[in-house]
């Protein structure tokens, strides 16, 4: 996205970085990536899936907006980990490395950051534990600690993990849960309107990332589903298209900066948005942030319209993400206590 543009539609500003927006944590890896549908080390096998959850506990929103829980590491903790629907593999932040004296592998694999891709070492886990959804010897990728927020988490549980299960989120008793999808609730019989959902690879032929359908007034286009993102994010093309007279945007709004899970910034435009729409889900109105980030030309979404819906979106509602079942559900209203 060029300056000019930004001008033109009354965005541009002075940058601002007076706080830092810490992590995408977009960890699409590549080379080298488990299967999601039959990882190894996985505790329980599907056939005997009891008809209980695997995994149900509480999660707190920290970390400038994301979703955490506590997870057991190698027989202690419990260490926060960001839940973060958009990581094709789970990681470690070198303060856990450093605290659990993991070795890292003299191998790297590739992780897709906001400004560009880069190579990150990994390391082997004894034991990752959430209950039934336990892995062992496990392999995660390994982040730097954040240098702009007072404290980095210990680390990101992706979809190595989660895409197995149902992921229900209750935000009004801030609980997660993991169901076993042969024991998932009927989020139909709730009431709860839903959408499809898309696997992607995005060519990549690696391990596949979730889409939903988005809709703005006549305009239809993608969004990657993200809960690791406390912002929601669209790319020039989508900006362009959503300039209209039908569409309140902010000319008032300064530029400021958003960094990933590597620490990788790009400069952010935000711009107010009415009604949208993920297939059945409609999710009021709201804010979108505008960038111009290289993440969008590497996944080769920059020449079309594409959004990023994160837990800005996300959380302020009930849902449930299906991967298995390919379907997401969202509560039928916003709960007062979860209203900002």
């Amino acid at each position: 996205m060029s300056r000019n543009k930004f001008r033109k539609a009354g965005f541009w500003r002075r940058a601002s970085r007076g706080f830092a927006l810490a992590t995408l944590a977009l960890g699409l890896t590549v080379g080298g990536c488990e299967s999601l549908r039959a990882p190894a080390g996985t505790d329980t096998a599907a056939a005997d899936e009891p008809r209980g959850p695997a995994w149900q506990g509480t999660y707190r929103v920290d970390y400038g907006g994301r979703p955490v829980i506590g997870v057991m590491v190698n027989g202690r903790g419990p260490f926060d980990f960001v839940v973060d629907t958009a990581a094709t593999k789970s990681a470690v932040f070198r303060n856990l490395a450093d605290q659990l004296d993991l070795e890292t592998s003299p191998t790297s694999t590739r992780v897709f950051s906001l400004v560009g891709v880069q190579q990150r070492p990994t390391a082997r886990l004894d034991r990752i534990a959430l209950a039934g959804a336990s892995r062992s010897d496990f392999q995660v990728v390994v982040f730097e600690d954040w240098t702009d927020l007072p404290e980095t988490p210990q680390g990101v549980l992706g979809l190595d993990v989660l895409a197995r299960y149902v992921v229900e989120f209750d935000v009004q008793q801030r609980r997660l849960t993991l169901h076993y999808p042969s024991a998932s609730p009927d989020f139909e019989e709730r009431g709860w309107p839903q959408t499809a959902i898309f696997a992607t690879d995005f060519g990549l032929s690696g391990p596949p990332l979730f889409q939903a359908p988005g809709r703005l007034a006549s305009y239809r286009f993608p969004m990657l589903i993200d809960t690791g993102s406390e912002l929601s994010l669209i790319n020039p093309v989508l900006m362009d298209r959503l300039l209209t007279p039908n569409v309140v945007y902010d000319i008032t709004a300064r530029a400021t900066r958003f960094a990933d899970a590597l620490e990788e910034s790009t400069e952010v435009y935000r711009m107010p948005y009415a009604g949208l729409v993920t297939g059945g889900i409609g999710w009021g109105d709201g804010v979108f942030y505008a960038t111009s980030a290289r993440i969008f030309r590497d996944l080769e979404v920059a020449d079309r319209m594409y959004g990023l819906l994160g837990f800005d979106i996300l959380g302020r509602r009930s849902m449930a993400i299906d991967f298995p079942g390919r379907v997401m559900y969202a509560s039928p209203v916003t709960p007062p206590s979860a209203a900002k």
